[in-house]
């Protein structure tokens, strides 16, 4: 079976229980008892003890090369850099002796080197001396970015840019070779990486080509980066991996300096890497075919240097785009997110392992030292691995956020952002209608809960919740498409019938492949829903939402988001049902191909017109819509050129809103930006929303257009519906509150209530969905914020 851990876009297990125990017993999430209800909340670097944070100093057992423990006294004083610190940094029990296998053939990680030698004490010490050579001093940062200007760059560096810079230099000329840098979404890592690529190029005569590895999404913008930071004198060549132009020979693609391609692109050609490599056992001249259709992985493919953009979403160790980036050879690695880890400390090592930090790449290590202490009751063992993790940190990751000073002074001058929430209330029939549905919910989850069978129900207890996530938008995206809790869809559906007339072909892809990915949203699965007779799978949440377009629009047959092929809904299947017909000894994990991240059903122009005309026509007011509509027509009277972008989590939700402004004449023009579109479409919707001042308001999807985007020239933000991750609406946010933002920028967070005179306390008892995911973002964030205070680990 799949891992259950979760990469933080999608609704974890732990949530799950969370929300369903509050709505079984009517309690409030947020005074839940953890350790009754695991929860991923708590599990930021697995169970934090409140002590921790309380701020008095703990005694820390300092071991010395032979093992004997000495008292360090408080550790307040065994800061990073310090003997006595870099002695508890380096304290290690005792060793598997067991080799770890190597995964991947080609090009291991460092890590399979140092696990040669796991026996060996002082070879591990001298890894992390190594590690902590690199945590500088602040002022000596100071000092080596003052006035750094590459030539050759087009803009000047603002202080805090010029500082990254010189960080990012002294990690290549040390022994890490690249690092992490997280600087808050909007304060200019881009600029920062290309930077990097100017001041430190390959030599001459070693000519090899810069890999940045990117969302598809951002792939234009990346190109236009380039031209927009570089002066035309300095300007690289480049070439794009990706779609019909990805099977390039490794001769032609070292020949330039810069190649683009995308994490799907990469996770395909890996696929077809590993097949071939069996073919080469039967045919050594197929060692030729390595070269010639496989740029990235291919024998002699090497990069002067790999950037990963967006880097977070590598965070699951066990997806197939996480193990390809690791199979890359390069001289330097360099990962940027702005958020390196949101719900768990794990989230951090796929990171550590593709930059080869070692000891920390290998897997039981980073478990053994850091991750399984920071879960265990022990606080003295829990305190030291949060020193080790703190110092880890500190030599491998750069994070400013908007509000780090630099000599007391704020590192950017941003107009102040706003949050604010814009509460609107159900009437009468739409109440009842969300009532009767939570009613539901009550009953399946508790059914769930005395059989002792949630786990089991993970994706048809997702479904729940998120059809309570639907009816507070509008009542409107479920009445038209399933029983809420007999999910019509799948009703006559006989799901081990369907498993056992899968082709054999496709049930062994299952049974070789890895960890499922989501094509659609790209979150990792526990149990998708399998397509036949393609064998690709989906999500239940996206899946459902392709539904709702098949509902809309009678008659459209259902497409597949991988492979394009058509889809009988009468044949689909699940995980669950193939492993038990083709017993669950055999198929261990499952992952889809991911060679184009599309997302959602592709509608081309005619058939989306046909879409929103049916929708026009059957159409229901709800409250949050009606208030939407309001407030942009407050906005767009004020006739101050203001320009507003809107997100939902549901594209279906976006058609309606679609609708209404379809026939609104103020509000008319308008650009839409989702997963269904192609990379083209996007971009063309970017540059009109940017460009066109009549063009005042942008439609977006939360999970396709949180990250990467530039939107500054806009200055409000609408959050129709609340997210289970806080952080991607944070993201969100800073589409527009980012370096060029000139005007304030206001959040408006939509939210509906019960009647007026239900309005809730946010901690007080919960009246929808919504306040309980919102009262799980407030725990999240509390978490966060004090775990990273402990963690210390912006330098600044």
């Amino acid at each position: 079976m799949p891992s259950s851990e979760q990469p933080v876009g999608s609704m974890q297990r732990q949530d799950i229980l969370l929300v369903g125990a509050s709505y079984q017993n009517g309690e409030n999430p947020a005074n839940t008892d953890f350790n009754q209800v695991p929860s991923a909340l708590s599990d930021f670097s697995g169970s934090i003890h409140h002590s921790w944070f309380s701020g008095r100093p703990r005694p820390v057992v300092l071991v010395n090369h032979t093992g004997a423990g000495t008292y360090a006294g408080p550790s307040e004083h065994n800061i990073p850099g310090s003997p006595p610190f870099q002695t508890a940094f380096s304290q290690h029990t005792t060793r598997v002796s067991n080799q770890r296998t190597i995964d991947w053939p080609w090009h291991p990680p460092s890590s399979t080197q140092s696990s040669l030698f796991i026996d060996d004490r002082s070879r591990t010490q001298e890894e992390i001396q190594q590690l902590l050579q690199h945590v500088r001093p602040d002022e000596d940062l100071d000092a080596a970015g003052a006035g750094l200007q590459p030539p050759g760059l087009r803009v000047q560096l603002l202080p805090h840019q010029a500082k990254g810079l010189a960080w990012m230099k002294n990690m290549e000329e040390g022994s890490n070779k690249g690092g992490i840098l997280a600087d808050d979404m909007g304060l200019g890592k881009t600029v920062q990486a290309i930077s990097l690529m100017l001041e430190h190029p390959p030599p001459a005569d070693e000519h090899k080509p810069t890999l940045v590895i990117t969302p598809v999404a951002l792939l234009e913008q990346w190109k236009s980066e380039f031209q927009k930071f570089l002066r035309i004198s300095h300007l690289p060549s480049l070439i794009t991996l990706h779609g019909q132009d990805a099977r390039r020979p490794w001769s032609e693609v070292a020949e330039y300096d810069i190649v683009l391609t995308t994490y799907g692109t990469l996770a395909s050609e890996s696929r077809r890497w590993l097949t071939s490599l069996e073919r080469l056992q039967f045919d050594p001249e197929a060692r030729q075919i390595l070269k010639d259709e496989f740029p990235t992985l291919g024998e002699g493919s090497t990069f002067h240097r790999i950037v990963l953009d967006e880097a977070h979403l590598i965070k699951n160790k066990n997806t197939k785009t996480a193990k390809a980036v690791c199979m890359l050879s390069a001289k330097y690695r360099w990962c940027l997110t702005g958020t390196p880890m949101q719900n768990r400390v794990e989230e951090i090592y796929s990171l550590i392992k593709f930059c080869r930090m070692r000891p920390y790449d290998d897997a039981e290590q980073f478990g053994r030292d850091i991750v399984r202490p920071l879960r265990g009751r022990n606080h003295q063992s829990g305190t030291l691995a949060m020193e080790k993790f703190q110092a880890l940190l500190r030599a491998i990751l750069l994070r400013r956020t908007k509000t780090s000073t630099i000599n007391g002074t704020p590192i950017l001058q941003l107009p102040p952002k706003h949050e604010v929430e814009d509460r609107v209330v159900f009437d009468k029939d739409q109440l009842e209608f969300y009532q009767a549905l939570e009613r539901e919910a009550q009953i399946q989850f508790n059914r769930y809960i005395t059989n002792g069978k949630v786990g089991r129900n993970y994706s048809k207890t997702l479904v729940l919740l998120l059809r309570l996530r639907q009816c507070c938008c509008s009542p409107q995206l479920i009445t038209n498409l399933r029983d809420f809790v007999t999910c019509k869809i799948f009703r006559g559906i006989d799901m081990l019938a369907n498993a056992q007339k899968m082709p054999h072909a496709v049930v062994q892809r299952i049974q070789e492949d890895d960890e499922i990915e989501c094509p659609v949203c790209m979150d990792a699965v526990d149990n998708p829903t399998i397509f036949n007779p393609c064998g690709h799978t989906v999500c239940t949440d996206c899946f459902c939402q392709m539904a709702d377009c098949i509902e809309v629009e009678v008659g459209d047959r259902l497409t597949c988001p991988h492979c394009r092929g058509s889809v009988e809904l009468k044949k689909i299947t699940d995980l669950e049902s193939l492993e038990q017909v083709w017993s669950s000894e055999q198929i261990q994990a499952s992952s889809i191909n991911q060679a184009h991240l599309h997302r959602g059903t592709r509608q081309n122009n005619a058939t989306k017109e046909r879409v929103l005309s049916r929708l026009e026509k059957i159409y229901q007011p709800c409250a949050k819509i009606d208030r939407l509509v309001q407030l942009l027509h407050e906005i767009r009277h004020r006739g101050e050129g203001e320009k507003t972008i809107v997100f939902s989590s549901f594209t279906s939700f976006l058609d309606l809103v679609e609708c209404c402004m379809r026939q609104d004449t103020v509000l008319m023009n308008y650009a839409r930006y989702d997963g269904s579109m192609s990379v083209q479409e996007r971009s063309k919707a970017v540059a009109r929303f940017m460009l066109d001042l009549d063009c005042q308001f942008m439609l977006i999807s939360l999970k396709a257009g949180n990250t990467g985007l530039n939107l500054s020239v806009a200055n409000h933000v609408v959050i129709l519906d609340p997210f289970w991750n806080p952080f991607l609406e944070l993201q969100a946010m800073d589409r527009c509150h980012r370096i060029g933002q000139l005007r304030e920028v206001t959040v408006h967070r939509m939210l509906i209530g019960g009647q007026d005179e239900e309005q809730p306390d946010l901690f007080g008892d919960p009246v929808t969905i919504e306040d309980r995911i919102m009262q799980l973002q407030a725990t999240k964030k509390q978490l966060f914020e004090s775990a990273s205070r402990r963690f210390a680990f912006e330098i600044v």
